[in-house]
């Protein structure tokens, strides 16, 4: 399942792996959702039931807007169009993963970003639903990526995320992700903070993640601002 890489002490899934070639693991992007779904990645399962489960039924799920970050090959939007999702963005640092998600045609737009970067060219209060499964490991939680979420998303709206707990200990997410919750910028339906949802497994079925447990995160946008520079 491609190769790995070392991340401040932590063994994690080099994505950068994933190409039209395959590095030499064989590891491409063609195969990159069979695999995850060969070693029991449920994430796109429960973020699927999650929305439907928190979202505002009042409105109608057709209009949705959908801010995928980290949408990879487009495995997430599998679960979310039979659901009658049909307004989405795409985000992947990965090239040729987001040439696969484009190909799709689900995607109105899809767009090479990384996530330690800000969303400038997205404006406040964009999205209806985020999501960011599989991802936050990668990231690094000073790059204010959690802050750039909530400033996207509309009030009401849902973010929802996974995230490794052995890496969210020791890259030290604890404090953002609290942050969010006791500032009063979200309201937490699932996750550490309040709720205390009990963990899930990450790739379950994989040799080496198998005993890797993971957070599921699922927040509801409160309509309050969020402080800039100099407030």
């Amino acid at each position: 399942m491609g190769s790995t890489e070392e991340i401040r002490g932590v063994v994690m899934i080099d994505l950068n792996s994933y190409t039209k070639g395959g590095d030499k693991d064989g590891a491409k992007t063609e195969d990159y959702q069979t695999q995850m779904e060969k070693f029991g990645w449920r994430g796109p399962h429960m973020a699927a039931e999650a929305f439907m489960k928190f979202r505002d039924t009042s409105k109608d799920i057709g209009s949705t807007y959908w801010l995928n970050a980290g949408c990879g090959d487009g495995i997430e939007s599998a679960h979310f169009k039979p659901l009658g999702v049909k307004k989405a963005v795409g985000l992947d640092y990965t090239a040729d993963m987001l040439d696969m998600a484009a190909k799709l045609g689900f995607y109105e737009k899809t767009i090479q970003h990384d996530l330690n970067s800000p969303l400038s060219f997205v404006a406040d209060s964009t999205f209806d639903l985020v999501t960011c499964l599989g991802v936050l490991t990668y990231i690094k939680p000073e790059s204010g990526v959690l802050t750039e979420f909530c400033r996207v998303t509309k009030p009401g709206g849902l973010i929802i995320m996974t995230h490794r707990i052995d890496v969210y200990d020791v890259h030290n997410w604890k404090a953002p992700i609290a942050e969010c919750v006791t500032s009063g910028l979200v309201e937490e339906l699932s996750g550490p903070v309040v709720v205390k949802t009990a963990p899930t497994g990450y790739l379950p079925l994989h040799p080496q993640y198998k005993d890797i447990l993971s957070h599921f995160i699922v927040w509801r946008r409160t309509d309050k601002a969020i402080k800039t520079n100099g407030e």
